[in-house]
């Protein structure tokens, strides 16, 4: 393994934690494709869709990083060098996410 070695409980854990956030995107992926017109008519029910789809999207990829060991140091660094990221390229991409994951 080129970061460490793998954690088979935190594997355990976060193979249930993606599979459950990947059930959640495809219920609301279906809901979607089901009630599209409803939603095109009503902007409240869009906002809350694209929040749903939003807060799942962020769950899904807190799973993947979540194999951390976290301290003030290491966060706050993590912290900082996402949010110059962040400024300078306007976008983060996984390998930041993984970089920056404390």
């Amino acid at each position: 393994m080129s970061e460490k070695e793998l954690d088979l409980e935190h594997a355990k854990w976060l193979l249930g934690a993606r599979r459950k956030n990947q059930d959640l995107l495809l219920r609301l992926y279906e809901f979607g494709k089901k009630n599209g017109k409803v939603l095109k008519r009503d902007s409240s029910r869009q906002e809350l869709f694209a929040f749903l789809v939003g807060a799942t999207f962020s769950l899904w990829r807190a799973a993947i990083l979540s194999d951390t060991k976290r301290g003030w140091k290491k966060s706050f660094k993590g912290a900082n060098d996402l949010l110059g990221t962040i400024i300078k390229d306007n976008a983060v991409t996984y390998p930041t996410d993984r970089k920056t994951r404390e």
